[in-house]
């Protein structure tokens, strides 16, 4: 005989990561509200979890460079294509337009869609953590 027991359907509030975790709730505070949403941020940079900080780190990268690493990553593939010769020729005025326009990328003061996105890792609302 198979005894029939009921399963959790969802999770004990302890085991959801989120603000309202034991481990979390001292380490976080509110920020603001947003169209209706409350954000939070950790109280120091030092408790943010090591995922959120990766990623924050990868994004602190983008904004030191004012550009995201797939823009990075696209401009050096085309200045190498136009300085590698497999085309049959070395364009050198082609690749100095594109070192052109990533050094004004370099001069913006931030690039506008990093900094969103970094801010998204900074803040969160009561589901994440």
């Amino acid at each position: 005989m198979v005894a029939n027991k009921k399963k959790k359907s969802r999770a004990s509030k302890a085991e959801i990561w989120n603000i309202h975790h034991p481990e979390l709730a001292d380490k976080v505070e509110y920020s603001f509200t947003s169209k209706g949403v409350k954000y939070y941020q950790f109280k120091k940079d030092s408790q943010i979890r090591y995922g959120r900080y990766m990623v924050l780190q990868n994004f602190l990268q983008e904004v030191n460079f004012r550009m995201s690493t797939d823009t990075l990553k696209t401009y050096i593939s085309k200045i190498t294509d136009q300085l590698n010769g497999t085309k049959g020729v070395i364009n050198v005025g082609n690749a100095l337009e594109l070192l052109g326009h990533m050094k004004h990328l370099t001069e913006l003061a931030f690039e506008p869609d990093t900094v969103y996105r970094m801010a998204s890792v900074l803040f969160f609302d009561e589901s994440e953590s």
